[in-house]
């Protein structure tokens, strides 16, 4: 069992929603982008994606995953790389199809249920690495997606397919389920984060139509608004885009609450029990595993886990020392 210190958040900003803000918006990254190598990966339906590559020493390859209308650039995953290469691993930061990039080098999106996209970059990864030991770390939607790929790798995988699992996982805040979760982003001040998602996924759209990703034939524009919710963007270009009859096949589909048992995979879960838009609920209620972790901290809000006092990192940053952590644990095994 991975033994953590507990998190204790900051009295002055201990409320979910300035935990999950701050979190996002305040404190600096390691000045490490010079260091970063682009890796081209082909997919297997002629998709590509690209990842970035922060060159380390050891036996270890460290996976980081993004999540919604994010990139490899984001905050939480360049915090992580560095502390990771400083204990002298590889450093991998993902990109989802048309993030970052790798924009306009894929004809499809990327979603909840991505955790194919996850497998085939450990694969490639198999290729260049091939005695090295595969950890991998997903955040919020990318951590929904890595739940999928350890769940029910057959859906993405046949049996001749070797190489797509990775030697340990820790996800963050995943929201295991969709349904209840795009819910709860329509109520009350989650709005706000809402508001915040569908500026980014109608931007990236727009972006999209712009390089003759996405023909706008096959959507009704009038539909894609400010004011419009997550479900609606779901209904009207993920279900689309994505073969799924609707959002809430989408839903059912992709969500993971279900799916944890069959896990064989090393996996630690965190989340918090004031997680504004994945309710903590959910995590109570999952069926057990011998391979499955699950540790719920008191009080972090979204993927913000800002601590009162500091850390053995010298940081305030709780989530960055659990990844490091967890990391030492695993490998020490």
């Amino acid at each position: 069992m991975i033994k953590l210190d507990p998190f204790k958040a900051s009295r002055f900003i201990s409320h979910s929603h300035l935990q999950t803000i701050f979190g996002e918006i305040f404190g600096s990254s390691p000045k490490i982008t010079h260091r970063l190598k682009s890796i081209n990966i082909k997919l297997q339906d002629d998709d590509h994606l690209v990842c970035e590559h922060l060159e380390g020493s050891s036996r270890v390859v460290t996976l980081l995953c993004h999540g919604l209308t994010g990139d490899s650039r984001a905050s939480y995953l360049m915090r992580t790389a560095g502390h990771l290469n400083a204990l002298g691993h590889h450093v991998i930061l993902m990109n989802h199809r048309n993030c970052g990039l790798g924009f306009g080098q894929a004809s499809k999106p990327y979603n909840s249920g991505s955790g194919g996209d996850i497998g085939e970059v450990i694969q490639h990864l198999r290729k260049i690495f091939p005695k090295h030991k595969i950890i991998l770390y997903a955040y919020s939607l990318s951590a929904n997606a890595s739940l999928r790929l350890l769940s029910e790798p057959e859906i993405f995988f046949s049996d001749k397919d070797t190489g797509y699992l990775p030697d340990a996982a820790l996800v963050a805040n995943p929201p295991i389920n969709l349904s209840r979760a795009s819910d709860l982003l329509g109520s009350g001040l989650n709005r706000v984060y809402e508001k915040y998602f569908i500026r980014g996924l109608n931007n990236l759209l727009k972006k999209q139509i712009h390089a003759k990703l996405v023909n706008p034939d096959r959507l009704d524009l009038k539909k894609f608004h400010m004011n419009m919710r997550i479900k609606d963007f779901d209904n009207h270009f993920t279900a689309v885009y994505c073969g799924y009859k609707d959002a809430d096949d989408y839903y059912a589909k992709c969500s993971t609450h279900k799916k944890i048992q069959n896990i064989k995979v090393p996996t630690l879960i965190l989340t918090s029990n004031d997680d504004s838009f994945v309710d903590v609920q959910d995590f109570k209620n999952l069926s057990g595993s011998d391979h499955v972790q699950i540790l719920i901290t008191d009080g972090g809000g979204h993927l913000g886990y800002i601590s009162g006092q500091p850390n053995s990192l010298g940081t305030y940053r709780w989530l960055d020392y659990a990844a490091v952590e967890f990391t030492k644990q695993i490998l020490s095994r």
